[in-house]
């Protein structure tokens, strides 16, 4: 399954690169929001330039920023109340990515190249240190929950696993069918969500807890799909084939819900996270035929998909292309253009 938001996520936009210490913030004028839709103000955050890739509930941000130095490749952030930190790198790497953040600040990514092998790294306390000591190699970490247990890839299988006070467990595939699994994301329940090959050989969402793995199944009976993130509730976010085109989904209960796409020219989507109150971010795109693609970020909240470019004051300069995350106080960092220039953007709900 083509999976736009995977590649964005470890490779990112590669927006410039010089730190401001600036913020923009963004509240008056209209806006067109629909009759009783939520709305937000909209802050510049002129200090990173990057990527983000994850916000906890106390309004910090962990992501990636690139051409750091002459030499060096991408490098993890961690910000926080208007000062980003480089969470380093570890010893003989050249580059790194910050994908997971809990709410104790406590950063997980990937370190590399080093001995030839990509490396996970857990960064706490202005620390950086390699997770990737056991016997069973832990390459890519993806999410760290507030118990600091964190889900990832390892070992010679390339397997989902999860990461505990330094032991690593191989969370297998579905069915344990050959192949590679992955686990994206981790809720303070220990519950674990990502992909794996799937008994009919398509890409499946999987849920992980208690040592059993779920297969949580597609939009379609030949579909692929792939889970993202999980809420503390157990509702699971990702996104799943729809015919020739990717829809996001939300599963609950045992049922996985298409939640289509913004309105044309938008005909795909793929959700990125979701919080405890089930407010779910991502992007609805339209891939273009000759041309750049075009997405807009969106907000899905009582049974409605609302475009955050809609939500937000009418002259405030932006276009918000991708959500990356929201935060259990429905604040969302992601992406853009800012007055014609890449940017971050954190909205506020009004």
């Amino acid at each position: 399954m083509r999976n736009l938001r995977h590649a964005a996520m470890k490779i990112g936009i590669g927006l410039l690169t010089a730190l401001l210490p600036a913020l923009s913030s963004c509240g008056g004028g209209g806006s067109n929001a629909p009759s009783g839709s939520p709305t937000y103000t909209v802050t510049y955050l002129a200090a990173i330039k990057g990527d983000p890739q994850a916000l906890n509930n106390n309004g910090q941000i962990a992501g990636v920023r690139y051409n750091v130095g002459p030499a060096d490749g991408p490098h993890g952030f961690f910000y926080s109340d208007g000062t980003l930190v480089d969470v380093g790198l570890l010893p003989t790497s050249r580059g790194s990515i910050a994908h997971g953040l809990n709410d104790q600040g406590q950063v997980v990514g990937t370190s590399y190249p080093m001995d030839n092998f990509l490396h996970a790294f857990l960064w706490q306390n202005g620390q950086t240190s390699d997770l990737s000591t056991s016997a069973l190699r832990f390459y890519e970490a993806y999410a760290i929950n507030n118990g600091g247990q964190v889900a990832g890839t390892c070992g010679q299988f390339l397997h989902a696993c999860l990461w505990d006070n330094g032991r690593v467990t191989d969370l297998g595939t579905i069915g344990n069918v050959s192949g590679n699994s992955q686990a994206r994301d981790i809720n303070d329940a220990m519950q674990v969500v990502g992909s794996s090959p799937g008994p009919a050989g398509s890409e499946h969402a999987f849920l992980w807890q208690a040592g059993r793995m779920t297969d949580l199944g597609a939009l379609s009976s030949t579909g692929s799909s792939s889970a993202y993130k999980i809420n503390s509730m157990g509702q699971v976010v990702g996104q799943a084939d729809v015919g020739t085109k990717q829809h996001a989904f939300l599963w609950q209960n045992g049922q996985m819900t298409d939640l289509g796409t913004l309105p044309a020219p938008f005909d795909n989507s793929q959700a990125a996270d979701i919080n405890i109150s089930g407010q779910i971010i991502g992007e609805s795109y339209a891939p273009g035929a000759t041309g750049p693609q075009t997405q807009h970020a969106f907000l899905y909240t009582g049974g409605k998909m609302y475009d955050l470019n809609t939500l937000i004051p009418s002259n405030s300069g932006w276009v918000l292309e991708w959500a990356r995350s929201i935060n259990d106080r429905g604040q969302i960092v992601g992406t853009g253009q800012y007055n014609g220039q890449g940017g971050t953007f954190l909205l506020t709900p009004k």
